[in-house]
């Protein structure tokens, strides 16, 4: 897991590492990582008797490739948080394309969001997160990225927060900078 400050550097990364690992589709594809960004209690499935929800934050793995679904503009994807196993339950829900469309187009640009419905499900890639958005998840290992310019004070808080999302080993890189 990559933690950084910027969304510009969250969505670059993002990005990049789709390329890497050989996904070229505009929309997610089997075995990608994506997250939550909000929580929706319309979906649910439940997992050794404890009901789970699309919530945001939730790391998921995509079981199948989405696809496009032309009269609503949206995308139907079926993902499973990453703690399940293979024989498991999984989500199959509709998701708003403009998290991923934002991948294709202007990377500082921000998704506009229509149609808010209950049973539309908030995705976007979880390769890398902002520090922000991994607030209450924890990870094994990975690399944190200081690229905060502000108070020192708000900058050690972001430090100490992005270090102690990683329970086995994390590599810091100091004043990093696209």
């Amino acid at each position: 897991m990559i933690l950084c400050w910027k969304n510009s550097t969250r969505k670059i990364f993002n990005q990049s590492l789709r390329k890497v690992l050989g996904y070229n589709a505009l929309y997610p594809q089997k075995g990608e990582k994506v997250i939550g960004l909000k929580n929706n209690y319309f979906h649910q499935i439940e997992y050794d008797g404890v009901p789970i929800f699309p919530v945001n934050g939730l790391p998921s793995i995509c079981t199948s490739d989405a696809e496009v679904v032309k009269k609503n503009k949206l995308i139907k994807l079926g993902y499973k948080p990453d703690f399940i196993s293979d024989e498991g339950p999984e989500f199959n829900t509709l998701c708003h394309p403009d998290y991923f469309d934002v991948y294709n187009a202007d990377l500082e640009r921000e998704p506009f969001i229509e149609n808010d419905d209950d049973d539309i499900v908030h995705l976007d890639y979880g390769y890398c997160l902002s520090v922000y958005k991994a607030q209450g998840s924890q990870y094994k290992r990975g690399l944190l990225l200081d690229e905060f310019r502000g108070s020192k004070d708000i900058n050690n808080k972001f430090i100490y927060t992005g270090l102690t999302r990683f329970s086995m080993g994390v590599d810091f890189v100091k004043d990093y900078e696209r």
